[in-house]
Order: C-alpha cells, then structure tokens, then sequence
C-alpha cells in the first residue's frame, strides 16, 4: 500500500467513527507509527483512543491529549462538528509533552466498529 493510500485509509476510517479531525492529523499520525514500527489498523483507532490515558494541557484548558497505549499521544479538543464530539488536532513527538493534568476519557456517543475479538491487533503486545 503506498503511504497516500494508506493515510487515506486513515482518514476514511476515522471518519467513519465519528472523529473530525485537521488536515494534518491522518499523515502526522502515519508518520509517526511508521517511525515508530508499530503495527495499527484504522479500525482499532476509537477502541484504543477511549481506552487510552486521557490528560488536559494546564496551559491550554481546552486542549486534551489521549494516549494510545503509551506509545501515541494524541492531541484533540471537544468539538461540535464532530459526530462525536472530538477533533483530532495533532500527535505530538515523543518525548515533547506540554505539562498536563490527568482526567477522565471523553463518554464516547458513536458505536464501535473495532472488533474486541483481536482479528485485528492494534499494536503488539
């Protein structure tokens, strides 16, 4: 799969979960899990996403940031444009967190569609 069908892939998905997300969002992501060499599928996004470490940026009130699996931090905001209520904004570099407060994960509104059956594993364990 070439990397313009892959982050395509990406958004499509995302999309189809209920995320609104910036531009750059879908191909920082790919970016950053290719660098990493971390195994992910699209579909795992929501499941990992709300089952990850949730945190509010103290300089930035309205900013939060998820952290899928301690390995992807993912920078988001509430948002009304979004079916459910999140726009994915960016991911930040590892090792560069701003100071942050840990609070509790958004209450997801969209149904899943990430099988909990591990066909599809989102990262190794």
């Amino acid at each position: 799969m070439t990397h313009g069908a892959a982050i395509r892939l990406i958004a499509d998905e995302l999309t189809q979960q209920g995320f609104a997300f910036h531009k750059v969002f879908p191909p920082r992501l790919y970016l950053r899990l290719r660098k990493r060499d971390v195994a992910f599928h699209p579909r795992a996004f929501r499941t990992l996403f709300y089952g990850g470490r949730h945190f509010r940026l103290t300089e930035v009130p309205s900013a939060r940031m998820a952290v899928l699996r301690g390995i992807i931090s993912v920078l988001y905001k509430h948002s009304e444009e979004a079916p459910n209520g999140i726009k994915l904004l960016s991911v930040f570099q590892n090792g560069k967190r701003p100071p942050v407060e840990r609070i509790n994960p958004p209450q997801s509104t969209v149904a899943p569609t990430y099988s909990q059956s591990g066909e599809h594993a989102p990262f190794p364990s």
